[in-house]
């Protein structure tokens, strides 16, 4: 039972590392986000007002419409990023990935208090659990999308700092 219990504790460290780092990664792809797609519409709305401005006016100097051009096309490229990168979409894999391995620390914490009476007549039952557990853990991980490894050490050196009982401990899950 010892070693369910290990296993347990092991998947609910794992798991909250996973958690925080696809929470991490869902907020910088939503920054990215924002910061092509708030310029985007800034200068796309400039660049509106500008030619709007430009068309009553019979005299406007050539640089103007060479500005306006280099703006408009500053905004397509912008907003083409956006669309290529697809960083709201991720953002919400990652949010998606992190609230199910959430999920997974909380079933191992509650399987562990569950256990935790070491009791051998349970090991069967305890077996089952972390069998589905581990099922589980093999939907969550096919679906994610891979956190980068920037992301994770970053998570890894955080989570070690939170709990310095946990100093040398994340090895990354495997998909």
């Amino acid at each position: 039972m010892q070693d369910i219990l290990e296993t347990l504790d092991r998947y609910q460290r794992t798991y909250g590392i996973s958690a925080r780092g696809h929470y991490r990664n869902a907020e910088l792809k939503n920054r990215r986000h924002f910061w092509l797609g708030v310029p985007a519409i800034v200068i796309s709305a400039i660049v509106g007002a500008s030619i709007f401005g430009t068309i009553e006016q019979q005299n406007v100097h050539p640089y103007w419409y060479i500005a306006a051009g280099m703006l408009s096309v500053t905004a397509s490229v912008l907003a083409s990023l956006q669309t290529f990168f697809s960083f709201s979409e991720m953002a919400e894999k990652h949010l998606i990935a992190a609230r199910r391995y959430a999920s997974i620390r909380r079933k191992t914490r509650l399987l562990k208090l569950v256990y935790a009476e070491r009791n051998p007549d349970q090991r069967d039952n305890a077996l089952k659990d972390l069998e589905d557990l581990i099922e589980e853990l093999k939907v969550i991980a096919e679906e994610s999308p891979a956190i980068p490894d920037k992301v994770y050490d970053a998570v890894l050196v955080e989570f070690a700092n939170d709990n310095p009982e946990l100093a040398g401990v994340g090895s990354r899950p495997s998909k």
